[in-house]
C-alpha cells in the first residue's frame, strides 16, 4: 500500500513524540501533554472556534464568553491527556481505587450479567478517557472489545491499534460488513463490548435527541443488543483533575421483543442518550467538542443542495 507523503511525515513526527511520552513517568508525560495542548489551543487555535460555536449551540447564553473559553480549553486539554494515556496504555497496571473511582460497582455489575450468560454492552459518550476504560476492565479479568472507525492516516491508526493489542484490547472496524456477526461472537465468548453512542450517522437518522437537540445517530447499539440479547449498560466516564477517573453506572436497558426491530433500536439508543446527556450538560468541560463528525450537524436538504 502506498502512503501519502503527508501521512508519512505525520507518522514520523508522531512516532518521535509517542516514543518520548512513553519513556516519561506518568506525571511528567501529562505535564508534557498539557504544554502541547496549550500551544495547540492558545497559539495555533486548533478547532477552537468550532468548539466555541458548538458550546453556544448547546448552551446558548447559559455561560459567559470567559466561562465558555475555559470549558473549551479544559475539554481540549483532556483530549490530549486521553491521547497521552492511550499511547501508554499497555504500560498501565494500576487499577487501585486511588485512581479509579466507583470502579468496583461497574465491574461487579458486568460480572453479574456475565455469570447469567448475558453479554454486556458498555455504552459510552466522549467524556473522560473512554479508551482507557477498556484497558482497565481487561486488567480486572473482563476482556474487552470495542468498535472504532479507521482513520485517514493508516500509519498512525495502525500504531494505535498495535498498542491496543498489546494492552489486550480487541478492536473491530465500524465499517466492516461482518461487524454485527463478529461482535456477537465476542459477546458470546464473555467479552465486554464498548461502544461510543455519540457518533454521527452516515445517513439521516432523525427522531433521536442528544443534549436537548435533534441528533443524527445510528441505531447500531440497538441492533446488536436485539440480536445478541445482551444487557446494555450506559456508563459515564469523568476525569477528576489530572489523574483520577470516575465511573458512573447509569440505568441499564435491554431489548424488548414486543417491539418491532425499528422501535426497539430507537428505544435502546434513545435510552442511552438520555442517560448520558445529563452528565455532559452538567460537566461540559468533560465532553469532546472538537469531533469532526458533529452529531448535531443537520444533513443538507434537497433545498440546500440547490
Amino acid at each position: 500500500m502506498t502512503h501519502r507523503p503527508k501521512h508519512i511525515a505525520e507518522y514520523v513526527l508522531f512516532r518521535g513524540l509517542a516514543g518520548f511520552l512513553r519513556i516519561l513517568p506518568h506525571r511528567a508525560a501529562l505535564c508534557t501533554g498539557c504544554g502541547l495542548a496549550g500551544f495547540m489551543h492558545f497559539v495555533l487555535r486548533f478547532r477552537k472556534k468550532l468548539a466555541m460555536e458548538r458550546l453556544e449551540e448547546v448552551f446558548g447564553d447559559r455561560y459567559t464568553p470567559t466561562e465558555m473559553k475555559r470549558i473549551a480549553w479544559i475539554s481540549f486539554r483532556n483530549m490530549v491527556f486521553n491521547c497521552v494515556e492511550g499511547l501508554r496504555m499497555d504500560r498501565y497496571e494500576d487499577t487501585s481505587l486511588d485512581t479509579w473511582i466507583n470502579l468496583q460497582e461497574v465491574l461487579e455489575t458486568i460480572r453479574e450479567h456475565n455469570a447469567q450468560g448475558r453479554g454486556v454492552i458498555a455504552v459510552l459518550a466522549h467524556t473522560g478517557n473512554w479508551d482507557l476504560a477498556t484497558r482497565v476492565t481487561g486488567l480486572n479479568g473482563i476482556p474487552a472489545v470495542y468498535i472504532a472507525r479507521s482513520q485517514s492516516n493508516l500509519l498512525t491508526y495502525g500504531y494505535f491499534h498495535r498498542i491496543r493489542s498489546k494492552a489486550g484490547i480487541r478492536v473491530e472496524d465500524r465499517d466492516d460488513p461482518s461487524l454485527v456477526r463478529k461482535v456477537i461472537r465476542h459477546l458470546n465468548a464473555g467479552r465486554m463490548l464498548g461502544v461510543m453512542v455519540d457518533l454521527r450517522a452516515t445517513h439521516p437518522s432523525p427522531g433521536r435527541v442528544f443534549l436537548g437537540k435533534e441528533a443524527h445517530i445510528a441505531g447500531g447499539i440497538g441492533l446488536i443488543a436485539r440480536k445478541s440479547n445482551a444487557i446494555v449498560l450506559p456508563v459515564t466516564m469523568l476525569r477528576e483533575g489530572w489523574f483520577k477517573h470516575r465511573w458512573i453506572l447509569n440505568e441499564p436497558v435491554q431489548s424488548n421483543p414486543k417491539l418491532s426491530g425499528k422501535e426497539d433500536r430507537q428505544h435502546i439508543t434513545q435510552h442511552c442518550l438520555d442517560q448520558l446527556s445529563p452528565s455532559i450538560l452538567e460537566h461540559p468541560e468533560q465532553y469532546f467538542w472538537y469531533n469532526k463528525r458533529w452529531v448535531l450537524q443537520p444533513f443538507p436538504t434537497n433545498k440546500d443542495a440547490e
